[in-house]
């Protein structure tokens, strides 16, 4: 009889355990978090849910693209880099994009350059290494070369 009697002081301190626990992992968002953020929404073709982990000056024409068919796999992220307000962080990964034409295969790694703005991991630049999603989001591609690249005069 004893093993089944309830002990209500144990079950307190388990719940708050748990509870501290829980709080925790609610946390500061990395900027490693911002990367998989950006990944999550072009795996669900969300455009504009990826523009908003872009600086605002990049996030406008990223929100009006219209994204391809992706699928991510084996990806690793990995942080380069981090100051009180800049992070650099590395995003190695495998891609089947899909167009009209049917789905191409790559392995890609980008570096994306991150802001701290307002408290929150921004994506302010991206530099892919393969090339192939940024030819196949030729879109997204020029919008963010228009804003962070200026014309000189």
């Amino acid at each position: 009889m004893m093993g089944k009697m309830f002990r209500p002081g144990l079950t307190l301190v388990v719940t708050l355990a748990l509870g501290m626990f829980l709080s925790g992992c609610g946390g500061e968002v990395g900027p490693e978090d911002t990367v998989r953020r950006y990944f999550d929404a072009l795996s669900a073709r969300d455009s504009a849910r990826a523009a908003r982990v872009f600086i605002p000056e990049v996030s406008e024409g990223i929100s009006r693209a219209a994204l391809p068919e992706i699928s991510i796999e084996n990806l690793k992220i990995e942080k380069i880099s981090e100051t009180e307000d800049t992070s650099e962080v590395t995003a190695e990964y495998d891609a089947e994009i899909t167009r009209g034409e049917g789905p191409t295969r790559t392995h890609d790694k980008v570096t994306f350059i991150m802001t701290k703005t307002d408290g929150e991991w921004l994506i302010s630049a991206l530099l892919s290494w393969g090339n192939v999603l940024q030819r196949d989001m030729l879109e997204v591609e020029e919008a963010v070369t228009e804003v962070a690249v200026p014309e000189e005069r």
